[in-house]
Parts: structure tokens; sequence; C-alpha cells
């Protein structure tokens, strides 16, 4: 048996922007005098509702229609309430289940709010029918706000996502442009010093510092350093020592010239010296002995002790700049 019955407005709808679907409400009780009594109750409600007389053709509304609560008794023939509920949580469990019993189950109509099959109940006969109104109301608005906090939660982290992705375009630009930069300078420096036949000098320790800042996730300004400290590393000493830089003014350049001084190799925890030395020593290895990649490798990998080990860890795993 199968009643349809109506559905109009509730006073304390819960208010929305836009609007809403009405809330479908399934009744299932096997005395059909209950189910009666619940059509007058929720004559004129906001609510669309449906009344079956047993749990077998209630699981067959739950396959057609789009059901937000379930009130069923829980003692009737066939299948039961109770077991009608643990299917429901099974299967749907985002559907609100409220339990109707007589004062004699109330035990058994509390267990089952203990584990989880439930979240209320009312009892029979109904003392006041405001009171089975008021528990779905209250449940549909619980519902309605965790959906409502789900959604914002949902939305906060699409828009994080759209900000990380921008944040990392805006710093792939930058770091784009300071790279620009630092070839600019580089080539000036380089323009301006020296006749372009010996230029060609500078192309495998430019490339060197670069190459091994990258592996080792050196900042492009303290690439830049290194650079630069590896072109003024080939002027004249006489005409290295007439640059003075003001410490306060021109604090980069003013390093970039103490590094391109430095004497030796490295072993402190400061990898800029370490990395300017090991350089130097690549390029003599190349450019003055004229050897190959691979046997330059040997011989600095003899050389163990007198190079910092990241960095030289660092050389062995970057490919010849210069191919």
């Amino acid at each position: 048996m199968e009643t349809q019955l109506n559905s109009l407005v509730e006073p304390t709808q819960i208010s929305s922007s836009k609007p809403k679907i009405k809330p479908c409400i399934l009744f299932v009780d096997d005395d059909q005098l209950i189910l009666d009594l619940l059509s007058r109750i929720f004559k004129d409600t906001n609510y669309k509702t449906i009344a079956c007389n047993s749990a077998e053709i209630a699981l067959g509304h739950l396959e057609k229609y789009d059901i937000d609560v379930i009130v069923s008794d829980v003692r009737m023939p066939g299948m039961s309430g109770t077991d009608l509920f643990d299917q429901v949580k099974k299967t749907n469990p985002e559907i609100i289940r409220i339990a109707m019993s007589g004062a004699f189950d109330q035990h058994n109509t509390i267990e089952l709010i203990n584990k989880g099959d439930i979240c209320s109940y009312v009892i029979k006969p109904f003392s006041s029918p405001k009171d089975l109104k008021l528990v779905i109301y209250n449940k549909l608005y619980e519902r309605d706000r965790k959906r409502e906090e789900v959604d914002r939660l949902k939305a906060r982290q699409r828009n994080a996502a759209v900000r990380a992705k921008q944040c990392g375009k805006s710093l792939h630009e930058v770091k784009t442009f300071a790279d620009d930069i630092r070839s600019g300078v580089v080539h000036l420096l380089t323009a301006l010093t020296y006749p372009e036949n010996l230029s060609i000098e500078l192309d495998l320790p430019i490339l060197l510092c670069e190459n091994l800042s990258k592996k080792m996730e050196i900042g492009t300004a303290d690439c830049l350093q290194l650079e630069v400290a590896t072109v003024l590393k080939k002027i004249d000493s006489d005409i290295a020592d007439k640059l003075a830089f003001s410490t306060e003014k021109y604090h980069f350049l003013t390093n970039a010239l103490n590094l391109s001084r430095s004497v030796g190799s490295s072993k402190s925890g400061d990898k800029l010296p370490a990395i300017f030395s090991l350089v130097q020593a690549v390029t003599k290895l190349i450019q003055d002995e004229n050897l190959t990649w691979q046997k330059m490798l040997e011989e600095m990998n003899r050389q163990v002790a007198h190079f910092d080990s990241e960095v030289l860890f660092a050389l062995n795993d970057i490919d010849n700049p210069l191919k």
C-alpha cells in the first residue's frame, strides 16, 4: 500500500538565497492510522512526503526517489524497522534516519542510536504533532549546515589551488626575469672587459657556475656573484687592485671582488668560495692542460681531499656544459 501526501509551505523553512528542492520524507508504518495521522500533521508544510506500510516497499522507494529523511516504525511484520535502518545505513548513509516506537521499545531504540543506525526517535502515540516536525526540521537544518560548510571548505581549497598556481606562475616570471638580468650583467661586464676573442675563455667557467648553482639549488643572486667573480678573476691584478667599491652602496660587487681574490680551496660551510675554487680548478685543467671532460673528472676525483665533497659530487653529476 502506498499513499502520496500533500506538500505545501513550512513557516520555519531554512532561508536561502536560491530556491531549494523540497526535502522528501518517507514514512514507513504498518498501521494505516499512523500514516493517516502523519498525513494530517505534514499537510501545509514544505516537505514532499511519501508513505508506505512495509520496509520492503520502502526499499523500493529508495531506488525510485531522492529521499532525504526516512521515519519508520521499529516493529513491523516481515522486515523490521531495525533491519530497514541497518540496510539504509549501508546503502544510503546520507539519509536522515528517525525511528518511531512505543514506550516499551525505548531500550531497543536507544540501542539503535548508539549503533549509529538512527539519529533520533519519537514515541508513539505522538503527544504533540509539533515534536516530530521539530525533530525533522532540526536534523535537516544540521545536514544543510554541514553541506554548506563542506562546500565552503571545497571553495577555499579551489581558491587556494588557483592562488598557488598564480603564485607559481609569478615566481616563474620573476625567476626568468632575474635570469635574464644575470645573463645580461655577465655579458655586459665581459664585453666591457675583454676583446671578443678572449671572452670565449669565460664561456666554460661561467657555464660551470650556472650549472653547479642549479644542481646545488644556489639562488640567482649568488649565481650572479659567482659569475661576476669569474669575470673579475680574469682582470689584470693591477686593474683589480684599483677597483674600490663602497661597502654600503655596492655590497654585492664588493663580495664578488673578494670572492675573485680568494686563494686556494674552501672547506667552510659557505658554498660560494667552494664552488668558485672548484670552477677555477676545472677551468685550468681543461683550458690550460687540454684535458677532456672525462679526464678532468678523473683528476678532480683524485684530488677529493682538496675540495668540498658536496660541490665535487655536483660536478660529477652534470654534463659537459660546452657540448
